[in-house]
């Protein structure tokens, strides 16, 4: 290496040290470092006295010794307080419009003017059982109102034109068995459609009745029903054969306990404690002088009335699928 070089590279390498002195000076003061160097002061004391002249953002804990060398971290300020989210905005409830406070006008619960008349209605079927519910009424001599499920009707095929051979009369109980009430109409349109037009398709006759699951109905979905031709049909007695312990003989006593005139019955396919309720309880009410009819018969006795005569209504205890999805696998 050449003189010249040598001498150029030792003034910049000396240049460089008074620049990085000159910084030090600057920053920590003359007085601290020359105590420092001159060992006035011991090293842990030097490094408390530097913390001590650190500007309040500048944290004493934090000259970490890191490789043999002192760092200097900042203290993180106080941080701003998270501005709150703001609140969602409420989604538009498609069902505001169709609430309304009291009885929905339209719905049929009985018909007081039918004299010592009654309908039993069966909702939920087809089922396994109903061969056997139609057993009994066929040695009874009586007729029922079988309220359908479309998602029944292709599980357990033929059911639907027995029961249609044998006299009795069918409506629609929705395809799904959702809460309908909580569609949007056009949603509920559809469910009821999906179910109708299988009734309609299997017995070739058109469906007259309409009963939505859980006795849920609203305005707007009552006007529905009525644009697709059909009445809703609910009840003026529930014996709760639905509910887990029921006995036959407990369904027995609370049917003849409510009984009025024109009463309607709900009750429900499937259940061996209902089936098991069926021949005494037609046998006591023909004793008792009632006449049993399907609803379209009860209806042209007498004038149907609102749910001044409506027992307590327990929601079914039945799980439900989505009404579109359910739809959507036809």
């Amino acid at each position: 290496m050449s003189r010249n070089r040598l001498l150029l590279l030792v003034t910049l390498f000396s240049l460089a040290i008074i620049m990085f002195s000159l910084q030090v000076f600057i920053y920590y003061g003359f007085d601290m470092v020359k105590a420092a160097i001159l060992n006035h002061v011991r090293p842990v004391q030097f490094v408390r006295q530097v913390s001590a002249n650190l500007p309040s953002n500048i944290s004493g804990n934090g000259l970490n010794q890191v490789g043999g060398r002192n760092h200097i971290t900042e203290r993180p300020g106080p941080k701003p307080a998270p501005e709150p989210d703001p609140e969602p905005k409420p989604k538009p409830d498609v069902r505001a419009a169709q609430e309304v406070t009291g009885p929905v006008p339209g719905v049929i619960h009985s018909i007081p003017g039918a004299g010592r008349k009654i309908a039993l209605t069966f909702d939920d079927g087809p089922s396994p059982l109903t061969p056997e519910y139609l057993k009994v009424f066929s040695e009874q001599g009586v007729r029922a109102t079988f309220f359908i499920l479309g998602n029944n009707i292709r599980r357990y095929p033929g059911m639907l034109t027995l029961i249609a051979k044998e006299g009795h009369e069918i409506g629609d109980h929705s395809f799904s068995h959702r809460n309908l009430k909580l569609l949007p109409v056009d949603a509920a349109e559809q469910d009821i459609l999906s179910a109708s037009n299988l009734i309609e398709q299997e017995i070739h006759q058109k469906v007259r009745f309409f009963r939505p699951p859980g006795g849920n109905v609203s305005l707007a979905l009552v006007k529905t029903i009525e644009t697709l031709g059909m009445k809703t049909v609910l009840w003026s007695i529930d014996p709760k054969d639905w509910k887990p312990g029921t006995t036959s003989a407990q369904i027995v006593n609370r049917v003849l306990t409510h009984l009025r005139s024109g009463s309607i019955v709900v009750m429900h396919e499937g259940k061996q404690q209902t089936l098991g309720a069926l021949p005494v309880l037609i046998q006591e009410l023909k004793k008792r002088g009632w006449q049993l009819v399907t609803v379209s018969e009860l209806l042209s006795d007498g004038q149907a009335t609102g749910s001044q005569e409506q027992v307590v209504i327990e929601p079914e205890q039945y799980p439900r699928q989505n009404a579109l999805q359910t739809i959507s696998q036809q």
